[in-house]
């Protein structure tokens, strides 16, 4: 397959057919939010700030804008994930090394230093009409929490990019963590050991309001 050659709206109607977050590990408080899904948003970054209105000048709440705001702080530039896989040409089931600026194209969520990783293109299929290549790709990474506690993530993932104009339509991640190290609580010094999870699923369409 020809690599993938991308575009920048700076205005996009967004509706979150699927989205899933959720987070649980012993460093940070536990997310699980289904906030986007079902809903439609009008963004436009034609000044270079994101503004943000719901469907039919629904209100948006403060949940819904933090969430729009990470998912959507390339809006008006190339799509960060077809950016850094490239425009060279690409094989099926042929792995690329992971990058570290691959891997915080594919998350939303902070996850530290990329140990290892890779990328492949998994398949080229048909879906409503349009012609989409499937990724899946795979990566270790390590970080150190405002605690003092030592994070190691084992993540797994998928993203499906829309051909001629290459956008990303959806995202999923599953991963687990293993937490370690000593942290500080009512004063004294303790020693912690555990293990969280992580899921992210995204499913969105875009057009061009």
């Amino acid at each position: 397959m020809q690599g993938l050659v991308g575009g920048a709206p700076a205005k996009a109607l967004v509706h979150y057919e699927h989205y899933r977050s959720e987070e649980n590990n012993a460093a940070k408080p536990a997310v699980d939010s289904s906030v986007l899904e079902g809903k439609t948003y009008a963004l436009d970054a034609t000044d270079g700030k994101l503004q943000i209105h719901g469907d039919g000048g629904k209100a948006v709440s403060r949940e819904e804008s933090d969430a729009l705001r990470k998912l959507h702080t390339d809006l008006g530039k190339d799509d960060p994930v077809v950016t850094t896989i490239g425009d060279a040409p690409l094989t099926v089931g042929q792995p690329l090394s992971m990058r570290k600026e691959l891997l915080r194209a594919l998350l939303t969520t902070e996850s530290g230093e990329l140990k290892s990783g890779r990328i492949w293109l998994d398949e080229v299929r048909t879906e409503a009409g349009r012609e989409v290549a499937v990724f899946k790709w795979t990566a270790d990474t390590h970080s150190q929490g405002d605690n003092g506690l030592e994070i190691t993530w084992h993540m797994s993932g998928s993203a499906v990019v829309a051909l001629a104009p290459a956008v990303t339509l959806s995202t999923s991640l599953t991963g687990s963590l293993d937490v370690s190290g000593e942290t500080m609580q009512r004063g004294a010094r303790v020693t912690m050991a555990g293990a969280g999870t992580i899921k992210d699923e995204t499913t969105v369409s875009i057009t061009e309001p």
